[in-house]
C-alpha cells in the first residue's frame, strides 16, 4: 500500500503570499525608473528598489511549483494508441 502523500499548508501560503507580491511589483511598476507599457508622472527610485528586490526572488519562488504542473499531466494527456494496433 503506498502511503498518501502529506499537504503542505505552507507551501500553499507560501503561493499565496507570493501571488500577492506579484500583484503588487506590477503595481510598483508603474512608478519605478525602469522601461513598462505606462508610466506615472512622478516616478520613484524607492520603487525602483523594491521592484528590482522583488524579481530576484519571484520568478524562482514560482518556477519549482510550475514547472511539475505543466510537465507532469503530458503523459497523460497523450492517448495511448498502441493497443489498437489492428
Amino acid at each position: 500500500m503506498t502511503a498518501k502523500p502529506i499537504r503542505r499548508y505552507d507551501f500553499d501560503w507560501l503561493k499565496v503570499l507570493a501571488t500577492l507580491a506579484v500583484f503588487f511589483f506590477h503595481c510598483a511598476r508603474f512608478f519605478d525608473l525602469g522601461e513598462w507599457h505606462t508610466k506615472n508622472n512622478q516616478l520613484s527610485v524607492e520603487m525602483t528598489t523594491l521592484t528590482d528586490f522583488t524579481s530576484l526572488w519571484i520568478m524562482p519562488l514560482f518556477l519549482p511549483s510550475l514547472e511539475p504542473v505543466s510537465i507532469l499531466p503530458s503523459p497523460f494527456a497523450i492517448p495511448d494508441n498502441s493497443s489498437n494496433n489492428e
